[in-house]
């Protein structure tokens, strides 16, 4: 199954796992990467071993949906209502859990929960916590070690939302431009998706306190402590149940959590897809053209908003083949540039960040890339399928 290219790749390398500890303890291997993600080499690995682009689509659709709908608001509402002892006689239709079909026992039992159990009395699915569980499982299958979700996660976030909203999503309150207030912040997804793993774990919790859920284990070491708290069949405490939709639910979770609070941690992360989707010769032309990442982390972020001093001779034969990159970091700009860009034409970023992101969006043009050295001179006949930086 191929994926197409999306901006958000870089995540794969650098989320923490929804546990928040490193996804494999590793060795830096370039200069400035993130100390707390994967290596490219650790990302390849499961790219070739594991169904990660198979979970990636998987975790894009139920994303999108999500990204998709109307309601914010009535989603939330959905999610987070819990009902109290004095709301026991109220909408109880709406609350009856059941075991799943495939259960062998207690066909016909049923229990009135402390929530709505039919999503898609919101606008979703009826079976989101079916489909995150597929999706989670889909790409641990096979794998031994630390969880590799956030490998499928964080492409998946891109894809779902496009490249323009997801630049807006990690520069919206970047001082280059303001995105689009309209577009839900990494906040907001970030508490949509507490939401949504609250009530997965109610689902299963509540679940398996009345004998309906067959397979789960724990999200941690089991002490003698915990053993005592709890007896078989009661409700695990939350943060150590773990089945397969929990887990999943808690790292998408994870992930927008990382990113609304520590956005500038994520800046940067642009010169990881050169690693991940470039070509070696589009990558030796950027490094050629821009140099490499910063010795450390604040240094190429800092290096990332630097007006570029020394640009190649330009000659074009019109204006209309002249192409600045947008001055902004909003998604809407960026979207409405590369749509407007014909093999032949000629884009110019003003900083290292600008000339990343051309990278990246010109990346899903059926049009090849060729970036100018200094002390080049731009070739006055160009290529028809090439767009020259």
């Amino acid at each position: 199954m191929s994926v197409p290219l999306q901006a958000s790749i870089p995540l794969a390398l650098r989320l923490e796992n929804e546990a928040g500890q490193p996804n494999i303890t590793r060795l830096i291997e370039n200069p400035g990467a993130s100390p707390c993600g994967r290596t490219v080499n650790e990302f390849n690995f499961l790219r070739e071993h594991a169904h990660l682009e198979e979970s990636t689509v998987l975790f894009t659709s139920i994303i999108r949906a999500i990204h998709l709908h109307p309601d914010w608001t009535q989603l939330r509402a959905f999610f987070s209502k819990r009902y109290t002892k004095r709301e026991m006689f109220s909408d109880r239709d709406l609350r009856k859990l059941t075991p799943p079909k495939d259960f062998t026992s207690s066909k016909d039992k049923s229990v009135t929960a402390n929530f709505k159990t039919d999503p898609s009395l919101a606008g979703v699915a009826k079976d989101i916590k079916e489909q995150l569980a597929v999706a989670g499982r889909t790409v641990r299958s096979g794998i031994i070690g630390t969880d590799p979700q956030t490998a499928a996660i964080g492409p998946a976030i891109g894809l779902a939302l496009g490249a323009g909203n997801f630049m807006d999503l990690i520069y919206r309150d970047s001082h280059i431009g303001n995105a689009s207030s309209k577009a839900p912040t990494a906040e907001d997804w970030a508490n949509l998706w507490g939401d949504i793993a609250d009530w997965v774990y109610e689902y299963d919790s509540t679940s398996l306190e009345h004998f309906f859920l067959g397979t789960y284990t724990y999200k941690r070491g089991v002490t003698d402590s915990d053993r005592k708290s709890f007896r078989p069949g009661s409700k695990l405490p939350k943060g150590m149940l773990a089945t397969d939709a929990v887990d999943a639910a808690d790292t998408i979770h994870s992930a927008f959590k990382q990113l609304a609070a520590q956005p500038m941690e994520f800046y940067g992360m642009e010169w990881d897809f050169l690693e991940l989707e470039a070509s070696p010769a589009l990558r030796d032309q950027f490094y050629a053209r821009f140099g490499r990442r910063g010795a450390d982390n604040d240094t190429t972020r800092r290096n990332l908003f630097v007006n570029l001093e020394n640009q190649p001779e330009i000659r074009v034969p019109t204006m209309k083949q002249l192409h600045w990159c947008p001055v902004s970091l909003s998604g809407i700009d960026w979207e409405n540039w590369v749509l407007s860009l014909r093999g032949g034409h000629v884009v110019v970023p003003h900083t290292v960040l600008e000339a990343l992101w051309a990278v990246m969006f010109i990346s899903q043009l059926p049009l090849r890339l060729e970036i100018v050295p200094l002390g080049s001179k731009l070739p006055y006949l160009r290529d028809s399928d090439t767009i020259y930086m």
